[in-house]
């Protein structure tokens, strides 16, 4: 193939190769947003993450103490909980808040056994993940931690260090996350819902390249086995050709060439009908960096059927009247006997005023319906 033709033949691949790696670094980056809410409503954040009361947070208990305060009238049980650090070298205590039935729970009393054994070989029975809502300590608890902490922890001398070690917080069990609309709720619902879109994005960004790819083939093979592509290539060369740069098409004496989404190249004067298209335009990479806004937009194209029933798509714009206008009148010189729009105006309707031709105010000549689809000719 020549090289002056290769022009013609844009692959689109830096474009695709952009948009779906952009698409991708998103789609992981709202599928860990996904898991992270997941995780937070499965297991809570760690204390240390937590910002406020409300929060739902998780330690995993190595010793849990005996109630200290005696059940609440709603049968709630208060215990000290001591959780080890990452590095097992220092340890935190918390105040949390369970029910009786988890509180007699196996785990748990493994656990409070461990604590108070006196057999100095005892196998620690494993860490328990405890879950709950950060709460502020009731008034009426204080007293009971203070003068029961030091017996957990014998090295607290006084209800200010009480304080220190335990905050003003506890973690009560029998609470669970609020369901409703907040920050913790609408996240992962927003990330999953974007992560959906993105991956239908990627698939149209990729089926797009592939419908180009496929079309740019056909027309190697076509050059090679169609002595019209061949010569509609070649009438690009000569002084009658015009271009329109602005929808990557070109009319030569006798063919029409269209190379925006992969070469195209058919006879002019095998041309039965003529029409102008309103299509809803999907811009997913527009969408996704500047908005909702841009997701939707009407491009106007112009679309040939054939002689033979194919349907041929070119010209395509946002802003086309003026454009479609002069492409129109370019093609009925050439092609007098072709049908203009949906109600299948004659050319002659237009030659009065070929030199004011607007294709938008030939009634019928654009819309949104593909009325070429689904025929048999």
């Amino acid at each position: 193939m020549p090289k002056e033709y290769r022009k013609y033949f844009k692959s689109g691949i830096v474009g695709t190769v952009f948009a779906s790696l952009l698409m991708a670094a998103l789609i992981a980056f709202f599928g860990y947003s996904f898991f992270e809410g997941i995780q937070y409503w499965r297991n809570g954040i760690s204390w240390d993450s937590a910002e406020k009361a409300g929060d739902y947070v998780h330690i995993d208990a190595e010793a849990v103490s005996n109630s200290f305060a005696g059940s609440d009238e709603d049968g709630t049980e208060y215990v000290f909980v001591t959780e080890p650090a990452a590095d097992q070298n220092s340890y935190s205590d918390y105040v949390v808040k369970m029910t009786k039935a988890q509180y007699e729970s196996a785990d748990i009393q493994k656990l409070i056994d461990y604590a108070y054994t006196s057999d100095s070989g005892a196998k620690q029975p494993g860490a328990v993940r405890i879950k709950g809502i950060v709460e502020k300590d009731p008034d009426e608890l204080k007293q009971y931690i203070y003068s029961s902490y030091p017996d957990w922890a014998p090295d607290v001398a006084s209800d200010e260090e009480t304080d220190s070690y335990l905050s003003d917080y506890l973690i009560d069990t029998t609470q669970k996350p609020a369901v409703g609309f907040n920050e913790k709720t609408i996240w992962p619902i927003a990330a999953a819902a974007f992560t959906v879109f993105l991956i239908i994005v990627l698939f149209r960004i990729l089926k797009k390249q592939a419908e180009r790819s496929a079309k740019n083939r056909y027309a190697r093979q076509e050059i090679k086995d169609n002595p019209d592509y061949a010569q509609g290539l070649e009438e690009t060369k000569m002084d009658q050709a015009v271009f329109y740069h602005s929808c990557s098409c070109c009319i030569t004496p006798d063919y029409v060439i269209s190379y925006a989404d992969g070469l195209d190249v058919f006879r002019i004067d095998a041309i039965r009908e003529l029409y102008g298209w309103d299509r809803a335009a999907f811009h997913p990479v527009m969408a996704v960096m500047f908005g909702a806004m841009h997701t939707m937009r009407t491009e106007h194209l112009l679309v040939a059927v054939l002689n033979d029933g194919t349907a041929h798509c070119f010209a395509a714009a946002e802003t086309a009247i003026q454009l479609h206008s002069d492409i129109v009148k370019n093609l009925v010189t050439k092609n007098m006997t072709m049908t203009l729009g949906r109600n299948n105006a004659a050319v002659g309707e237009i030659l009065p005023y070929m030199a004011t031709f607007n294709a938008a105010q030939l009634n019928g000549f654009y819309g949104k319906d593909a009325i070429w689809q689904g025929r048999t000719v």
